[in-house]
Order: structure tokens, then sequence, then C-alpha cells
């Protein structure tokens, strides 16, 4: 699988179980909303703001999320997004599209409950919705997200971000272009660097 790092148990038993009974229940706000991708007005999906970049839309949800936080060691967020899809009659793909456009970016998805729905891309590869998986992607792949048909909802996480330049998953999926875009917005931010001049934290 090109382009796209898959980390399942991603986190311990004691943190996954807390955030899964925390957004599997009841007392979670889910907000409506009358689409899940530009230009189709068929399907709709129910959100949860967490992080908008700007500020904490939901700082009393943060400590779930937070141990995800530290596997994507996020320089700067710009949005992180909680979603629910109920269960059809067949998976349905929603289409294809990009969650933001900024060159460098990485998106993460994580999968709160197992199903037989799944995030597919472009290029044809799929990553299974597997209770606490961990997909890290460059943003600039477009994919989609699905409903399920063998449980009542779909539950995922979306991140959004900048990750450090020292971070292991940015080495391993940037382009020489999202290289080059980094380096020449990094050279006015005086960013503490390493020996080889690479800005660290």
């Amino acid at each position: 699988m090109e382009n796209k790092i898959v980390i399942d148990n991603a986190l311990d038993q004691q943190s996954f179980d807390a955030l899964y009974d925390h957004m599997m229940g009841t007392g979670f706000e889910w907000y409506f909303n009358p689409g899940i991708v530009k230009d189709n007005t068929t399907d709709f999906q129910f959100v949860h703001g967490i992080d908008s970049g700007y500020y904490m839309t939901s700082p009393h949800n943060y400590s779930f999320i937070f141990p995800i936080n530290d596997i994507l060691m996020p320089q700067s967020i710009i949005r992180i997004k909680a979603n629910l899809t109920g269960r059809t009659d067949k998976v349905v793909v929603h289409g294809f599209h990009n969650d933001v456009h900024a060159t460098g970016s990485l998106t993460a998805v994580y999968y709160v409950n197992s199903n037989d729905g799944h995030t597919e891309f472009e290029d044809g590869d799929k990553v299974p919705s597997v209770a606490n998986r961990l997909v890290i992607f460059p943003s600039r792949l477009k994919h989609s997200g699905t409903s399920c048909t063998n449980q009542q909802r779909r539950v995922v996480i979306n991140f959004n971000y900048i990750p450090w330049r020292d971070n292991k998953h940015w080495q391993q999926l940037m382009s020489p272009e999202d290289i080059k875009y980094r380096q020449h917005w990094e050279q006015g931010m005086n960013l503490p660097t390493d020996s080889k001049g690479v800005p660290i934290k």
C-alpha cells in the first residue's frame, strides 16, 4: 500500500476503552450535517467538531483524543472532526475528496468501531474499518468514506494537520513538492534546527 501508513492497536487498551465508551455512548453530542462530500445531496452524516485549528471547539472531549495526537505529533492542527454514518442496505461510497488543501499536510482517520465499511482511495487501495486502527496519508490523496451494513453506525475521527519536520510519518509520506513548499514557508519562521538545519520541536 503506497503513501499510506496503517497502525493497528494504535491506542493502549485503557485509552481505547475510554474513547470508545465516551463516543459510542448515548451522551455524546452529534450534529446533523445534510451532506458528506460536495455535490452529493443524497447522503448525510452526523458530525462533532473537536478542534477547528484556531480553537478547540470541543475542549471537554480533547482528553480522549490526546493519545492519538501523541502518535501523530502535530506541529499545527488544521481540523479534528468526528463523523458518524448510519447503516445502509449496501455499503455506499460517498465520493472522493480532499479534507483540506494544504501542501505538506497529513490526514489521519481513526476508526472508533469495527464494521464492514472502509476508507477507499482513488488508486484502489482500501483500509477496512477496524476499531483502534489509524491510517495516515498525505492530504493531497483523494479518498472516500463509506457507510456500513453490519453495524448500526460507523464512527471515525478525522485529523488534518501539519506534523513536525522530524516526524517519521511525514518523512515517509511527503513528495518533493511538499518538501520544497515547506522549506519555503519555514525560512521566515526562525525555528530551532538540528545539525543539518532541519526544524525540530
